[in-house]
């Protein structure tokens, strides 16, 4: 992916890669994102000369999303871009790090 699709970065927080193995799946949920791309889509073609979105618009893309807020237990399948949230505390047994630290682009 090019870094357009990353609008957000923090590189102090992006060193290193790790694998997430839950123990439990409790606070732990999946969303369509796809959904907030196609509002965002939606949403662009109506900017006229704004080169930026308002806050009401932004909230209405996360919210298109968050309407498919699911737990992941009762996940079926069937997204277009599954993105999973967790939303607890994980133990040191539930995260592994498996490469890093690493340097980017944006570590001059």
């Amino acid at each position: 992916m090019t870094q357009s699709h990353f609008p957000y970065r923090w590189s102090d927080r992006e060193k290193y890669v790790l694998k997430i193995k839950p123990n439990r799946a409790n606070d732990i949920y999946i969303v369509d994102y796809a959904l907030y791309d196609k509002r965002r889509a939606e949403i662009t073609v109506t900017l006229g000369e704004r080169n930026s979105f308002t806050n009401a618009e932004v909230g209405d893309m996360h919210r298109a999303a968050a309407r498919t807020l699911i737990p992941i237990a009762e996940y079926k399948g069937g997204f277009e871009k599954p993105v999973v949230l967790i939303d607890r505390e994980l133990s040191f047994d539930e995260v592994e790090i498996v490469s890093g630290p690493h340097k980017d682009s944006f570590d001059r």
